[in-house]
This record gives C-alpha cells, structure tokens and sequence, in this order.
C-alpha cells in the first residue's frame, strides 16, 4: 500500500489520499524529527482532510500504519 500528502510542502491543511480501499483501518501519525509524536488520527477512508495550522515550519515525518507495516514521508510545512 502508498499514501500521497498533499500540498507537500503545505501551509495549513494537508489531504491524505490513499491507494486503496481497504486502507479503512490505517492509523496517521506525524512526528517531528526526534521522532517525538505529534499528532495521531484514524484515516476512515481514502481521502483525509487534516487542518495542521498549529505547526512550526519546518520538516515533519508523516506515518501511515496498516497491518503493522509502516510507510513513512517527510512533510515540510511553510
């Protein structure tokens, strides 16, 4: 499975899109680059929409977790 972030880099809102449908399941999480997690959310479906305002700028790492498997993309906020 993949995931796409988009805008990447972003100033505000991200959206979530996903490659399959049976990603119902997955988790999102967004890290700093200490690995210190900062935000965590269900993704209910393939498209989420995700207000991110409150963030520095600066490079995060975004996750999406499905059946243990991880994949992991850096996102840069502006």
């Amino acid at each position: 499975f993949d995931f796409q972030i988009q805008p990447n880099p972003f100033q505000s809102e991200i959206i979530i899109i996903t490659n399959r449908q049976d990603l119902k399941s997955s988790l999102f999480l967004l890290s700093d680059l200490t690995g210190k997690a900062l935000f965590e959310k269900e993704i209910p479906g393939i498209t989420e929409r995700i207000a991110l305002d409150y963030l520095l700028p600066g490079v995060y790492v975004a996750t999406l977790i499905k059946d243990g498997i991880r994949i992991r993309k850096k996102l840069i906020t502006l």
